[in-house]
């Protein structure tokens, strides 16, 4: 069975602010959808998650018209739980062109995304230190920045400096903030230790 995941509308903070300042009766904000398309099709994983389980966190950006999604590819013949990779789209005049894909983590979850006022485009993941055929352990939470202006070249990989060494793994949850205007993030990881 195939799920499709679709692009719904996103609404921008600014607007809700505005509504929730606006000392009259009237509505501020007018809510309508524009467009509703396939961005990708998702085989599930069975792995307890899916695409929209940071539901969170956002797996779509915008900036000016660049309209950036990340996604979720389920690995053929690996068992679960580390059994998927993360994809990045964007949206062209011609429909959603696949522009990267990992070629070699396994992660479990997808992976949120943030857009920094550089137009670095930053991407959470939590790829897996396992070995294929490794039901569950440990993880290495990362950060992948992409530049808007080229998002088919590499990316960096920024490693967060944690106090001492957390054991992460598949299971601890991540929480994803970029506060744009002061190019800055928070990336916060609950680490749930498994005895």
């Amino acid at each position: 069975m195939k799920f499709r995941l679709f692009l719904f509308p996103v609404f921008i903070l600014s607007a809700v602010l505005l509504s929730l300042i606006h000392k009259s009766n009237e509505p501020v904000l007018d809510v309508k959808v524009e467009i509703e398309e396939t961005v990708y099709e998702y085989e599930p994983a069975d792995n307890g998650a899916g695409p929209m389980w940071c539901h969170g966190n956002t797996c779509i950006v915008r900036s000016g018209d660049n309209v950036v999604v990340s996604g979720l590819e389920t690995l053929k013949n690996v068992e679960p739980l580390h059994n998927t990779r993360w994809m990045l789209f964007e949206r062209t005049d011609i429909g959603w062109e696949l522009l990267q894909k990992d070629e070699k983590g396994r992660t479990r979850e997808p992976c949120p995304l943030g857009l920094m006022n550089n137009r670095k485009i930053l991407l959470s993941a939590n790829p897996t230190l396992t070995e294929p055929g490794s039901y569950n352990g440990l993880a290495e939470p990362q950060i992948l920045q992409f530049d808007i202006e080229d998002l088919h070249t590499t990316y960096e990989t920024l490693m967060p400096v944690w106090d001492g060494a957390p054991e992460f793994t598949e299971h601890s949850y991540r929480s994803f903030v970029v506060d744009s205007p002061a190019n800055e993030l928070i990336q916060h990881i609950l680490a749930n230790i498994f005895s």
